[in-house]
């Protein structure tokens, strides 16, 4: 498992988050409740509990931010990409001919159109509040690590030609955010199933095997 200290972070407060149900209500139209989390919100005490009364839950004024943005582009997502709007496993199926269109003009390397096509054959990309889960199988994992080695504005404004692709508007948003560490992430954490990448709260990837 590999990530940035954001990512782990994001992952650590997206856990606190869920185990307190700040966040409810589906992908595309996720409700947030963080009235009074600044100042500590708390708890109802347990029927018949004779103990001190529980600790409040606290949130910080950034914390919150964090919190109630990644919401607001997971509802944009989910309407860019309808096909993840369903909050499940989405598959991606672009046209080659489409891709080949594409590229013309851009400064991408090595075969294109044929790591486009072997990262989608072999990626399901998945919406939740907080962000994207990109589930890719070792194909996947490789042709996306190839892709990389590309100019990266390049590859950005190729993949933002599909984003009712799943997979692709997963990828597309995770290495606008990236950091030049990714490929070697990927490549390390492949022993041969692929990998999974986790985007928490739309800040940073959190790469782990499978």
């Amino acid at each position: 498992m590999t990530g940035s200290p954001e990512a782990q972070g994001a992952m650590a407060l997206i856990v606190k988050a869920d185990h307190y149900g700040i966040v409810s209500g589906s992908v595309s139209a996720p409700l947030v409740s963080m009235i009074g989390t600044v100042a500590g919100v708390q708890p109802v005490a347990v029927l018949g509990d004779s103990g001190p009364p529980p600790a409040p839950i606290t949130f910080t004024a950034e914390q919150t931010k964090l919190i109630t943005d990644a919401v607001a582009a997971t509802q944009q997502a989910a309407q860019t990409t309808a096909s993840a709007a369903g909050g499940t496993p989405t598959q991606g199926n672009t046209a080659s001919s489409d891709v080949q269109n594409a590229i013309k003009g851009l400064n991408l390397i090595g075969s294109v159109i044929d790591d486009i096509g072997k990262f989608e054959g072999g990626a399901t990309a998945t919406l939740h509040w907080w962000g994207w889960t990109l589930d890719l199988n070792h194909d996947a994992s490789q042709a996306l690590g190839r892709l990389l080695k590309s100019d990266t504005d390049d590859l950005i404004t190729l993949l933002g030609l599909f984003l009712t692709s799943a997979p692709i508007a997963a990828a597309f948003a995770i290495v606008k955010a990236a950091t030049t560490e990714l490929a070697g992430w990927i490549s390390n954490d492949d022993t041969g199933n692929g990998v999974e990448i986790s985007f928490f709260l739309w800040i940073a990837p959190y790469v782990s095997s499978k």
